[in-house]
């Protein structure tokens, strides 16, 4: 089988990080879009309302105030008592008529947007107009149906010039309380537009309020809150204490990769921890003997053709353990796994393990059959009454693509199939001990297919029945689920997984020896 690619999870969970990371960061460029243009029409409006009051409607009273007060000055100068109308008097005339057309004029232009005053000014501007043809300078009484003198009607054109004066009065009364009501619904169109800025100001404010505490919500529960864990474990990792204490469930979300993979060498750091102190309860043990039994225990022979073997002993007192594993190729081509199990744990459990590893070894050396291997281990425990044993062989043929087992009393080893279906290899035979009869058919043995792409995992009690702090038990169940969510059937990654679990778990190696010995079968 070809390896796979160890960092494409980290890869995968990078790539799938950073498509997290720029969706948040469109969505804030999104909310800071929408404020900026909510801000701008906001702002837009209010400086368009207070424009047409300053620019328009307030100077356009002005000029129509000096229209009016135009018009009553020519009036007056009309009025005059004094004939002839000349001279001075007409002269004021003629600069009031300007004044009053140039004002006149002003209004229309300053009124020309606002359609609602655009019939009352052009009314006023041709009344304005009218009178002013009526009137000419130089008239009598140019703005009287009455002689000034009391003499009564006066003929000619002071009549027009009369009707033409009341619609100027009538059109400017009207433009000034229009232009009023406009200038009032104006300035309260700026109030209103300088409620929303405030509005708009008080809820920016706001939403900036609660993203910065959202934001430090988030923070310290994704990040703050994660990290001080971590720093927390690191620093119980320094003392030597990780797992003594009960187990905080990992944070959610994006930082829970990163958790995991910090997490990992947690673990692997633990693991160099009891390996130091292990070899130095080894230093203990007799030193070099010790070592010298602790080889033997653990040493395996290389495996047949396509048969890949990983295999990890971990003693519960320094590294003298009652587990031994072995590896035995034979002449046929197939390989055969070995695993067994001392009662107890420690020197004495150690030094029977190496014999029984021994006699098992030897007798499938000389190819007698996996149920030989299994007498030979009855009769080192001959004079063993207290002592008992369990033990599996497994042998593997990859070119039949099959095994063929025999367990004595020992847990049942575990065959993943392809697409991570997990099944169990059952006792073929009671466990190795001198109170079991002596006799060729007290062990058989059975068979089933494996073929390439799928795992066979050997473990001892050591591993299933490990307890955490609170006293639950590991449980083989635990150890099938491990074995079924591995991504491929590789044989090195499952005593990593495994052993990772079971650190997670709480266990305390120091209860029973853990072994876990695992194979597959390379393709053709």
């Amino acid at each position: 089988m070809s390896a796979g690619d160890p960092h494409r999870g980290v890869r995968g969970r990078a790539s799938s990080l950073g498509i997290r990371l720029w969706v948040c960061v469109g969505l804030v460029l999104a909310v800071v879009a929408a404020v900026v243009v909510s801000g701008v029409v906001v702002n837009r409006d209010y400086h368009r309302a207070v424009g047409s009051v300053h620019d328009h409607l307030q100077p356009a009273q002005v000029a129509l105030a000096e229209v009016v007060e135009a018009v009553d000055n020519q009036r007056i100068a009309c009025l005059s008592p004094q004939p002839p109308f000349d001279g001075a008097a007409r002269q004021h005339w003629l600069a009031e008529a300007d004044r009053a057309t140039g004002q006149m004029d002003r209004v229309r232009v300053l009124l020309s947007g606002y359609p609602e005053l655009d019939r009352s000014d052009a009314a006023l501007s041709d009344d304005l107009d009218a009178w002013l043809l009526a009137a000419p300078a130089g008239s009598p009484a140019c703005a009287m149906t009455v002689h000034p003198g009391g003499a009564g009607e006066v003929p000619g054109d002071a009549a027009p010039a009369a009707v033409a004066l009341e619609g100027v009065n009538t059109g400017a009364k009207i433009l000034v309380t229009g232009l009023g009501t406009r200038t009032t619904a104006a300035w309260r169109s700026v109030d209103d537009d300088r409620e929303a800025v405030i509005a708009y100001f008080a809820a920016v404010s706001i939403t900036l309020l609660i993203g910065t505490l959202g934001l430090a919500a988030v923070t310290s529960r994704r990040i703050v809150a994660p990290v001080s864990e971590l720093e927390q474990q690191l620093h119980q990792v320094a003392r030597g204490t990780l797992g003594d204490g009960p187990r905080r469930t990992p944070p959610r979300g994006w930082f829970t990769s990163t958790y995991h993979e910090i997490e990992h060498v947690q673990l692997r750091l633990k693991e160099y921890q009891s390996a130091a102190r292990r070899d130095s309860e080894a230093l203990e043990q007799e030193g070099e003997a010790v070592l010298g039994l602790h080889r033997i225990l653990t040493a395996s022979g290389s495996p047949g053709p396509r048969v890949a073997v990983a295999g990890a002993l971990i003693a519960a007192e320094g590294i003298m353990a009652g587990d031994f594993i072995d590896t035995v190729a034979l002449p046929d081509g197939s390989t055969v796994l070995v695993l067994g199990d001392v009662a107890g744990h420690g020197v004495g459990a150690g030094l029977l393990a190496v014999r029984l590893k021994c006699a098992v070894s030897a007798a499938l050396s000389l190819d007698l059959g996996l149920r030989a291997a299994a007498r030979a281990a009855r009769q080192v425990l001959t004079d063993e009454d207290e002592r008992f044993a369990t033990l599996v062989l497994v042998r593997i043929d990859p070119v039949g693509g099959a095994v063929e087992w025999l367990n004595a009393g020992h847990v049942e080893p575990f065959l993943r199939r392809r697409g991570g279906r997990v099944v169990r290899l059952e006792a073929t035979g009671p466990l190795v001990s001198s109170l079991i009869p002596d006799t060729a058919d007290i062990w058989t043995t059975a068979g089933t297919g494996f073929a390439p792409g799928e795992l066979l995992v050997l473990i001892t009690d050591g591993l299933s029945e490990a307890r955490s702090p609170a006293g639950q038990e590991f449980g083989e169940e635990r150890v099938a689920d491990t074995i079924a969510r591995l991504p491929a059937a590789k044989a090195g990654e499952v005593l990593l997984r495994l052993h990772q679990e079971a650190e997670r778990h709480g266990t305390d190696w120091h209860r029973d020896d853990v072994t876990v010995l695992a194979a597959e079968v390379a393709p053709d």
